[in-house]
């Protein structure tokens, strides 16, 4: 946690906003995955939704490693995983509702 704080922290600590962002974030992609989730299964298809969701993880995680200083770039690289994994888990539930 050290590096963690050393890397992208203000004098080795986060202030609030800074916390705040990155938590909010989580929780609008979270957001964005259920809401957009059930349309897309829909409509390309749980197969298909299912392999983008894995594509746009792979991206968040990129964009979450590559981040060496900017703690920007780690809270959307965060974003767009925490998207794809909402976007995958709603599918498979979509698919066992009536």
């Amino acid at each position: 946690m050290s590096s963690f704080l050393e890397r992208f922290g203000e004098d080795g600590k986060f202030s609030a906003a800074r916390q705040g962002t990155i938590v909010g974030l989580l929780c609008i992609g979270t957001l964005i995955g259920c809401l957009l989730s059930g349309w897309i299964c829909d409509r390309i298809g749980r197969r298909y939704t299912i392999s983008s969701s894995a594509f746009f993880y792979i991206i968040g995680v990129v964009i979450e490693i590559t981040s060496s200083t900017q703690w920007m770039q780690f809270a959307m690289g965060r974003f767009t995983y925490v998207y794809s994994l909402k976007d995958n888990d709603d599918c498979q539930v979509h698919e066992k509702l009536p």
